[in-house]
């Protein structure tokens, strides 16, 4: 019998970028509160807001969409896209910004805006139970 014993060394596991954008996309959401916060005494919430918008557009157009992603196909989905995107960033950060600038802390408008998102809205009930 052999007393040598066969030992093999555990590699930990390798981190992917796949694993590491949850992290990245909490870190950039969460900062967008403190950047406007920082941001509204030099303009107006909704000049502020527009800027962002132009900056995130001249970046986003230059981008590839992921895997398994497109772009749209016809002029009339890219307007759906945008008009949707317009209503509801504009309604939610143009809420948001607007609070700030009256002085809603930062960190309480991203509680409230986190948990409005993750439970519905009270008139949802309220329209399915009237109908």
């Amino acid at each position: 019998m052999s007393s040598a014993t066969d030992l093999t060394v555990a590699t930990p596991p390798r981190l992917s970028l796949a694993s590491l954008l949850p992290a990245l996309f909490v870190l950039l959401w969460s900062s967008g509160f403190i950047g406007a916060k920082l941001g509204l005494p030099y303009a107006e919430p909704m000049t502020f807001l527009g800027l962002r918008f132009a900056i995130v557009t001249a970046i986003m157009g230059t981008a590839e969409p992921g895997p398994g992603a497109r772009w749209p196909a016809s002029a009339r989905e890219a307007m759906h896209i945008a008009v949707v995107g317009v209503l509801l960033q504009g309604f939610y950060l143009g809420g948001v910004y607007i609070g700030l600038a009256k002085g809603v802390g930062a960190g309480v408008s991203a509680l409230i805006v986190g948990c409005s998102r993750s439970s519905p809205p009270p008139w949802s009930a309220a329209s399915s139970a009237s109908a």
